[in-house]
């Protein structure tokens, strides 16, 4: 249990530092007053799960532009200086051997490459590593893990899409979610027979519910950044997929140059690579301004980009809806609901009598029918029975385009269609 009673001779920083606690706590929606600091501090702690837009501290795209900025000033506007190759694949496999004397490499380097993402990255690995090779106590590592996965994010953001970077954020990720997970039970298992601790259980219990939405699809991209690593050659696995080789890319294939060789691979896998990034990254809130970039880059004109687009942006989408619904935000959740469906559609009506055969272009259909089931009791009678119609014409379309090679999409599409059918009985009756 807590020792609740403060100290009554308070050192002026100490009053400080609780000062700033207390403004902290009020900033996520908790009024303070009475709560012991020992027990906003592992509040504060159990609550700051990096979700952008409930708590600040995860705001990292204003941080980028600022640095961007200061980057600006001090080099002007001079081609920013790349680091080679080789010393990116050699300070990787040195960062677990030595973490310590790899990162004040880093450090150096990075002063001399200040735009570089894979020294970003880079320093974050040897900082989780340092973490895990000392004597850190159990309660300071979630905090410094905070700070870890902060610096990952923000050198992934800034234009740092590799193999090797995406899958070293992943893995800093969700060891701080799986420390989260910890100090979240831990701390409800402190205070739940506490009636004192009554009103903030609420917050705690919201919390947890926050984070087992954003890691619910762990395995499922764990397993997509391996299939990506073992597509790509040992060889680029640090390399960058920077915006400018994307851009590329995708203006080869628009113009039916799928074959055409590029740095580290041809046109056709790097987009697959560029859509499979943002598929995994739609999936982490703190990762919004990646994934804008990465939406943006696919032009909307082709039909064949567009769904790849939509396919992305729904599934942040359908995250927001869910994260919406922890509070029962009505009017967030019908905003998000509309926009999902919109997009949707529109995607669904331009592929009338197209030939449908990756997972890809099945993804407007499908969504508009796991909307419809999502948001049962959101809208009244006229809005939820055009969305039952529009998915129910949605997946008779699918069954009559699939062309996939074990007509699975069909085998999906029926079985969405049973339910759909049901509640377009149900609100006839």
């Amino acid at each position: 249990m807590f020792n609740k009673t403060n100290k009554t001779s308070s050192t002026s920083s100490e009053k400080a530092n609780s000062k700033k606690l207390e403004e902290r706590i009020k900033k996520l929606g908790i009024d303070p007053s009475g709560i012991p600091t020992v027990v906003l501090k592992r509040l504060e702690e159990t609550m700051l799960l990096p979700i952008p837009g409930i708590y600040s501290y995860w705001n990292i795209s204003e941080q980028i532009v600022k640095q961007a900025e200061k980057n600006e000033k001090r080099f002007g506007i001079f081609k920013k200086k790349e680091l080679p190759q080789k010393t990116a694949t050699e300070l990787r496999e040195q960062a677990s051997e030595s973490p310590g004397n790899t990162r004040i490499k880093i450090l150096k380097l990075k002063k001399k490459f200040p735009e570089n993402s894979t020294l970003g990255m880079l320093s974050a690995v040897c900082r989780e590593q340092m973490m895990i090779n000392s004597a850190t106590e159990k309660k300071d590592r979630l905090i410094m893990l905070r700070s870890i996965t902060r610096e990952a994010a923000k050198a992934l953001s800034n234009d740092g899409a590799s193999i090797y970077n995406c899958e070293s954020f992943l893995k800093i990720y969700f060891s701080l979610m799986d420390h989260f997970k910890r100090n979240q039970v831990n701390f409800y298992g402190v205070i739940h027979q506490d009636l004192e601790m009554e009103p903030i259980k609420k917050h705690v219990v919201l919390a947890m519910k926050y984070r087992e939405l954003i890691t619910v699809e762990q395995e499922k991209l764990n397993r997509m950044i391996a299939h990506l690593k073992n597509k790509f050659r040992s060889s680029t696995y640090v390399s960058p997929i920077d915006y400018k080789l994307i851009h590329t890319a995708i203006q080869a294939v628009d113009k039916g140059e799928e074959e055409k060789k590029l740095s580290i691979g041809i046109a056709r896998d790097i987009v697959s690579a560029t859509y499979a990034i943002g598929v995994i990254f739609a999936h982490i809130p703190v990762m919004s301004t990646m994934v804008d970039n990465i939406i943006n880059l696919f032009p909307s004109a082709n039909i064949k980009f567009q769904l790849r687009k939509v396919s992305i942006k729904s599934i942040r989408n359908f995250m927001n809806l869910k994260l919406a619904s922890v509070t029962q935000n009505g009017d967030q959740m019908r905003a998000i609901a509309r926009e999902i469906f919109r997009e949707n559609k529109a995607c669904v009506q331009a592929m009338k009598g197209i030939p449908i055969r990756h997972a890809f272009e099945s993804d407007p259909f499908m969504n508009l029918a796991y909307l419809t089931v999502l948001s049962v009791g959101l809208f009244k009678q006229e809005e939820k029975k055009r969305l039952v119609d529009s998915a129910i014409s949605a997946m008779r379309q699918v069954m009559t385009n699939d062309r996939s090679s074990t007509q699975k999409l069909t085998v999906m599409a029926g079985d969405h269609l049973v339910k759909l059918t049901t509640m377009q009985t149900e609100m006839s009756g």
